[in-house]
């Protein structure tokens, strides 16, 4: 299995580029396909008047299309349609799905709802910028001035400065025990 920017393929024995997507952990259940960006390293970015420009390595991935889920702690995912449809919210759907069979499993339709009502669904405008809409920027990361987006695998990570130092001192043990296979 190789990535190549959008899924996960499967070469043929000859190495030829006759390609085909793979199930990615999770979608198997429901047949999909997840075609899945990798996001990493930190961008620093400026909001201005509930706006900010998408770091040109992310912008194809993304795509113009996007969904915006704030977190309880106020950091704010960003992810592609296409990749939040096929993860978290298929996934909060077969929670549905498996509270309909059996009510004391999964999530019931109000919980569900209450967690769909956390994401916005947007598209950036011509000029490749997110406008937060307005409930968002009440939150610490999407306020006026510096901030950081990470990326997190399938999506990025909106997040103040000061949220970013808290989370890589909490994780700087894992780091050195990471860091220390490839010394």
């Amino acid at each position: 299995m190789e990535r190549n920017g959008e899924k996960c393929i499967k070469k043929d024995e000859s190495g030829s580029d006759d390609s085909q997507p793979v199930c990615e952990s999770g979608c198997e259940k429901t047949g999909q396909v997840r075609h899945t960006h990798f996001f990493a390293g930190t961008y620093s970015i400026k909001i201005d008047k509930g706006r900010f420009n998408i770091p040109s390595k992310c912008r194809e991935s993304l795509g113009d299309d996007l969904y915006l889920y704030k977190l309880d702690d106020n950091r704010i995912q960003i992810w592609s349609e296409a990749a939040a449809e096929a993860g978290p919210l298929a996934d909060l759907q077969r929670e549905y799905d498996l509270h309909e069979a059996n009510p004391s499993k999964g999530m019931s339709y109000t919980e569900v709802n209450a967690i769909r009502a956390d994401y916005h669904q947007i598209t950036v405008d011509s000029q490749k910028r997110i406008l937060l809409p307005p409930i968002l920027r009440e939150t610490a990361a999407g306020g006026e001035g510096s901030r950081v987006l990470t990326g997190c695998g399938d999506h990025l990570l909106l997040r103040t400065v000061e949220d970013l130092e808290k989370a890589q001192l909490k994780a700087s043990s894992a780091k050195a025990r990471f860091n220390a296979r490839y010394d």
